[in-house]
């Protein structure tokens, strides 16, 4: 087999299935704020594919498959207000989002002085 040659992929995209299309749409484009790429059949639209923060989501109507899960990054430390720790579609796909900007955790100096042996030898280091 070959290896794949990159150049001639043009877009990814990530499936999520769900059972009502007009539910979902509403849901990513109203609430999560993606914008609407395209949606077909013309006549009874059964794909839909949504994008923003640099993902694209093909939203395709089916039924008995399990639900995904997407994480959201944003800068700074606290969730935007109006959005929460964990969302779920109406398909059951969960949305959480996550800070890029976490802290660390440092712990308060304790000074302390260690006195010991060098390598064996009797003189002694501080």
């Amino acid at each position: 087999m070959s290896a794949l040659d990159s150049r001639q992929i043009e877009v990814a995209e990530v499936v999520f299935p769900c059972e009502n299309l007009a539910e979902n749409l509403a849901f990513f484009t109203d609430t999560l704020g993606f914008r609407i790429e395209s949606i077909y059949p013309a006549d009874t639209p059964r794909i839909a594919v949504v994008s923003a923060y640099g993902t694209r989501l093909r939203l395709e109507e089916k039924s008995g498959i399990s639900p995904k899960e997407l994480h959201l990054t944003f800068r700074g430390t606290e969730v935007v207000a109006g959005a929460y720790d964990e969302q779920v579609a109406p398909n059951g796909t969960r949305v959480k989002f996550e800070a890029t900007d976490i802290p660390p955790v440092i712990p308060d100096l304790v000074p302390s002085l260690t006195v010991q042996k060098l390598g064996g030898q009797p003189n002694w280091v501080i």
